[in-house]
């Protein structure tokens, strides 16, 4: 099996998680709780706990796949697990569904992180500026740097995720200044027959994690990929949790699921004069800038990589390819006409989400080992 694409550039281990929780954590987290809040309401602080399992698992699932392959990404080891030795041409017949699904989240995916994007930054900073102007600034930007090296775009998360954690880690300050417990409660009054929707609902705010299966290719220790993967989950579901409790005990559940961002108003209640600012609401947007951008060039970046791998193009064609997109990604983002469509648009992709999430690591996992496919370890990268 052709390895070369995935040798050219090595990413470390804290590289890795990186890469997986900046992909996550991104263009909807201002509205995370209202979006988790409307379907569990008050339950969403154990809801969205268990979400985190269940994408866990998921992730894990895709570890193993991936593991059994060190040095190859998704695009390189499913035609060898489908496909058989004399024809390989067969393996990339079989193959090609579950290479495109995945590429159309992540063309579906970008595209809706974008719109959230331009939808959010039109109403928060620039009410005059036309959505379609932001968004196609913002895809440029995003296009030059899904065209780089996947080597510097895992440089680019490690450099900024300290600092898309500081301003919402100050939050906590709101919890001590205007937090009420009781706002928190009753808990577990959910609706047994509603708990699969508001879990789905919860997972949703994950979407994002099949970048592991392209990025996995360029791990320089795939034997620590499991232990990366599982720790930026683990590492995403405090987070999410962090924001869910903290707007809930501030704002109360009907307030929540009122407000546009739950997330931003939380921070507009902050005040931090006699440490450092008054109000953290600039720092919290400015931040969410930096999320909301590595977020959409990772899953950029993703599916150049499966195009230049599956058609066997030159890395020089990498940054042509993320330009060529950007009038397609814009395309789609307009679709909806909007804010609510936006939202309605966002929850099909969700599901669409998890049902590849499931099919696909299971699905060539359960032939890899029936088959006993394994690949190669690498004795240097």
């Amino acid at each position: 099996m052709d390895r070369k694409t995935a040798s050219k550039q090595v990413i470390t281990s804290y590289q890795a998680f990186t890469l997986l929780y900046s992909t996550i954590f991104g263009a909807g987290v201002l509205s995370l709780p209202r979006s988790v809040g409307e379907s569990a309401g008050n339950d969403m602080i154990w809801v969205i706990l268990l979400s985190g399992v269940v994408v866990a698992i998921l992730v894990y699932l895709m570890t193993r796949l991936c593991q059994r392959f060190p040095g190859m990404t998704l695009v390189q080891f499913a035609p060898y697990i489908l496909g058989s030795r004399k024809r390989k041409w067969v393996g990339y017949v079989i193959s090609f569904p579950f290479l495109l699904m995945v590429a159309l989240f992540f063309v579906m995916g970008t595209a809706s992180v974008v719109r959230i994007f331009g939808e959010t930054v039109v109403t928060t900073m620039l009410p005059r500026t036309p959505v379609e102007a932001v968004m196609l600034i913002f895809l440029l930007a995003a296009a030059f740097g899904a065209g780089s090296d996947l080597g510097v775009i895992a440089k680019l998360n490690e450099f900024l995720f300290p600092i898309t954690l500081i301003p919402f880690l100050s939050m906590i300050y709101a919890l001590f200044q205007s937090g009420e417990i009781t706002n928190i409660l009753p808990l577990f009054q959910l609706d047994p027959m509603v708990l699969p929707k508001a879990l789905m609902g919860g997972a949703f705010a994950f979407a994002g994690f099949q970048v592991v299966m392209i990025f996995s290719g360029f791990y320089q220790q795939p034997e620590k990929m499991k232990k990366a993967n599982m720790i930026s989950i683990l590492a995403i579901t405090i987070s999410y949790w962090y924001l869910c409790a903290i707007s809930l005990s501030v704002f109360g559940i009907d307030e929540v699921k009122n407000l546009m961002f739950p997330v931003l108003e939380v921070a507009k209640v902050v005040k931090m004069e006699d440490i450092l600012f008054e109000r953290i609401e600039s720092a919290i947007l400015s931040i969410w800038l930096v999320a909301g951008y590595t977020s959409v060039v990772n899953l950029f970046s993703a599916l150049v990589q499966i195009i230049i791998e599956y058609f066997r193009l030159s890395e020089r064609y990498r940054r042509l390819i993320a330009f060529l997109a950007v009038p397609v990604f814009l395309y789609l983002a307009l679709i909806p006409e909007n804010t609510q469509e936006v939202g309605i648009y966002a929850d099909r992709i969700g599901l669409y989400d998890g049902v590849i999430s499931v099919i696909i690591p299971v699905v060539l996992l359960l032939v890899a080992v029936i088959r006993k496919k394994k690949g190669e370890v690498r004795d240097e990268i």
